[in-house]
């Protein structure tokens, strides 16, 4: 089965996080739950608390929000409901959460976003009275020098700041951090010679640094007369992570600036660091909050609202193709309105303006994210990101040859390939099988898999499209095996296992890895239909009628339906394996 990529978005963890902290977690939103929604007609503090947890557990924080603090107004000295309508509201930005964080002396984020909005108002020595209230472990523990020495550094005391993050007992990482931000702090207090030797040892301590601290470094030595060295440096940044490369015009220009300009965008920077950390460790709730607390210090912070409205997008569930969307989701409205607040002369503006094309994408709004992104590949000439980002919505929407073409010019901006372009030649390759060009598809394919030899999706796509022709058998079934060992979880790949093993007449194995499959993709059509050829093949005929009618019911392709309907039509020799089930391939 092929399988949708996933891999080419902004890498922006990658850009934003300073180091990988193993942190306990505290889930802001109640687990999910199961069940009809509370009747909407019910009026009282009750109903509106049911509804409120009913949003917050499916993730709709700004309903969530509302209900809370509608129930909050017959219950308002209510602890549970206090705590609940403040993490509603500080998720989704409402400002009703400053007033709830007074209610919550002894809650970490609520002194976190009462200390944030104090350094915003330029009242340290309040920011300093309620960062001290914060515990000395868990995630406020690693937060707090941080937090303190930069509110210390806002009422003008540069030596308490820095004492305070004088190396002790906490782990490697959390020095690193330590060490950026007394870098940050000396600089911003003018101090040259010692910022130089806090962020020298904050390098070596990040081993060379990520995308972020790469920026504050090359920020530094142009500043300081090395402007040649700091050029180098994000060059190789860019060419390290070419997702990068298109914010990289803007930040050259910005390299006379500090990138910490204020203590209060100090503060920020360490909510943002943590966010980030807890964004790659697959804790988006966590994150978001750290974010939002980013941003009660620093409204404007561009990094913070990326990141911000990438959590929020990844929770978009993109309509089916052909479907007509059907109004903007609160996590896509949000999104947008978070990206939108990025002036268009930020450094990464750029980056702001591709996540902006992705969401509507998602949204299936892909005439606008296509105007967006020509005028985006106008403006950033060496960047193929607009373009690629134009091949995939062209190929969703079935304009393969187009989308051949769009591939084809950004690979030209690439240059010459390096291991990250595999996702462009795989894109091309599928562009190219769709419109029916094989032999083009596989020696893109091919050359994706020189690029980086055992990347699953090439492996699985490669393999399954040879299984389907009845092409090099043996070798799909061990470019699948190889994918499936990497993604033994994932219902494509265990498709493709069972369908190559289904072409090679080995009917068991076959039909043991299709039921695996329909488990862990029930609702996909293509599965159940390949499941249907399987208990055909094994003589299973009944079950092979009700799997190829269910899949009918799953919205297949429209070309893969005709086949479904052949096969319940006509009257198939027994024990015959059937054509192949194809599948318009997805982004």
């Amino acid at each position: 089965m092929m399988i949708r990529l996933f891999f080419r978005r902004l890498v922006l963890a990658g850009f934003l996080v300073f180091a990988a902290l193993a942190l306990p977690v505290d889930p802001v939103a109640a687990s999910p739950v199961t069940g009809p929604a509370p009747a909407a007609s019910v009026v009282g503090p009750d109903a509106a608390f049911l509804n409120g947890t009913y949003s917050l557990a499916r993730g709709n924080v700004a309903h969530a929000a509302e209900d809370f603090l509608t129930a909050l107004t017959w219950r308002p000295d209510d602890p549970a409901l206090l705590r609940r309508g403040f993490a509603a509201s500080l998720l989704s930005g409402n400002p009703a959460a400053l007033r709830l964080a007074r209610a919550l002396p002894d809650d970490d984020a609520a002194l976190m976003l009462r200390a944030a909005v104090a350094a915003r108002e330029g009242s340290w020595t309040a920011a300093q009275r309620l960062i001290r209230a914060l515990p000395r472990d868990g995630q406020a523990g690693v937060l707090r020098p941080l937090l303190l020495a930069w509110a210390e550094q806002g009422a003008g005391q540069t030596d308490a700041a820095l004492a305070t993050l004088a190396p002790d007992d906490s782990g490697a990482h959390a020095q690193a951090i330590y060490l950026l931000h007394a870098g940050l702090i000396a600089d911003l207090a003018g101090r040259t010679a010692v910022a130089a030797g806090f962020y020298h040892r904050a390098e070596a301590a990040l081993h060379g640094g990520d995308l972020r601290s790469g920026q504050i470094f090359a920020s530094f030595d142009a500043r300081h007369g090395k402007r040649a060295p700091a050029l180098r440096r994000l060059a190789a940044l860019a060419h390290a992570t070419p997702e990068f490369a298109i914010a990289l015009p803007g930040l050259v220009a910005s390299l006379s600036h500090r990138p910490i300009d204020s203590a209060a965008a100090g503060m920020a920077e360490a909510f943002l660091g943590l966010g980030a950390t807890l964004r790659a460790s697959d804790q988006p709730d966590s994150a978001l909050l750290m974010l939002r607390l980013a941003l009660a210090a620093r409204p404007q912070f561009a990094a913070a609202r990326l990141l911000a409205a990438d959590i929020l997008a990844a929770q978009i569930q993109e309509p089916a193709p052909g479907a007509v969307p059907e109004g903007t989701p609160e996590p896509a409205r949000e999104a947008l309105a978070l990206l939108a607040g990025i002036p268009l002369n930020d450094p990464l503006a750029a980056v702001a303006q591709l996540q902006t094309a992705d969401v509507l994408r998602r949204l299936g709004r892909g005439q606008e994210a296509m105007q967006l992104l020509r005028r985006l590949a106008r403006i950033a000439p060496e960047s193929p990101l607009p373009l690629a980002e134009q091949g995939d919505i062209l190929r969703e929407t079935g304009h393969f040859r187009a989308a051949v073409a769009a591939y084809t010019q950004a690979l030209a901006r690439a240059g010459t390939a390096g291991k990250a372009d595999w996702a462009m030649y795989y894109d091309r390759g599928v562009a190219y099988d769709r419109a029916g060009a094989w032999p083009k598809a596989e020696a893109d394919f091919k050359r994706a898999l020189q690029l980086s030899p055992n990347q699953p999706l090439v492996l699985n796509y490669l393999g399954y499209s040879w299984a389907d022709r009845g092409d090099h058998l043996a070798a799909a079934a061990r470019m699948i095996e190889t994918a499936n060992r990497q993604l033994p979880d994932n219902a494509a790949v265990t498709d493709s296992l069972g369908w190559v093993r289904l072409r090679q007449g080995k009917i068991a194995q076959a039909v043991d890895l299709l039921q695996r499959a329909a488990e862990l993709a029930p609702l996909d059509a293509t599965i159940n239909f390949h499941l249907g050829d399987a208990y055909w093949a094994a003589g299973r005929k009944i079950e092979a009628r009700y799997q190829w009618q269910r899949a009918l019911t799953l919205h297949p392709a429209p070309a893969e339906a005709v086949r479904l309907q052949k096969r319940l039509l006509r009257d198939t020799a027994a024990g015959r394996v059937l054509a192949p089930a194809k599948r318009l391939a997805g982004r």
